[in-house]
Order: structure tokens, then C-alpha cells, then sequence
């Protein structure tokens, strides 16, 4: 299953940060993923899940105007995040 995060920023937003983190990184992505899931573990599941999956798609869309002001659409870059890898664990 794939599962796609945006980042929505206003025109002349700056990137942001969290607990010291810059949007776009791993760690700001891990501490995103956590406040998701106090929506439901479901949700949490899902987004983990599709990490370790590598079909996690992670992205930054921004607004754009023209030179009057007005709405011109918008820019969509993916951040190139590394998916979570999976723990297998070992009978001894």
C-alpha cells in the first residue's frame, strides 16, 4: 500500500522544525508519524507499514502566485527519505 505525507506550505513559508529537526528529515518525519497515530493505531499501522514497505512517499507541496498575487498553482518535491528497515529477529 502506498501512503503519501505532504508538507503544505504557504508561497514565502519557510521550511519548518520540530524538537530541533528540519521538515524533510527522518526525524522529523518519525516525530510526524507518532502524532498521526494518536489519531488511531490503524492509522499508525498503516503509515509504518508502508515505511518498511519503502512505498512511503513523504513530499513538500507549496503554493505558488503570480506577479499580481494571485493563485498559480502549486510545486510538489518529494523528500528522499530512506524507508524504515524491518527488524527480523533470530531464534537461537
Amino acid at each position: 500500500m502506498r501512503v503519501v505525507i505532504y508538507e503544505v506550505k504557504g508561497p514565502s513559508a519557510p521550511i519548518g522544525m520540530r524538537d530541533g529537526y528540519y521538515q524533510g528529515s527522518r526525524e522529523y518525519l518519525d516525530i510526524i508519524v507518532e502524532l498521526i497515530g494518536e489519531g488511531g493505531p490503524e492509522l499508525k499501522k498503516m503509515i509504518d507499514d508502508s515505511d518498511k514497505a519503502g512505498t512511503l512517499e513523504y513530499s513538500l507541496a507549496k503554493a505558488r502566485v503570480d506577479k499580481s498575487g494571485s493563485w498559480a498553482g502549486f510545486a510538489i518535491n518529494r523528500f528522499k527519505i530512506p524507508p524504515k528497515l524491518k527488524l527480523e529477529s533470530k531464534e537461537g
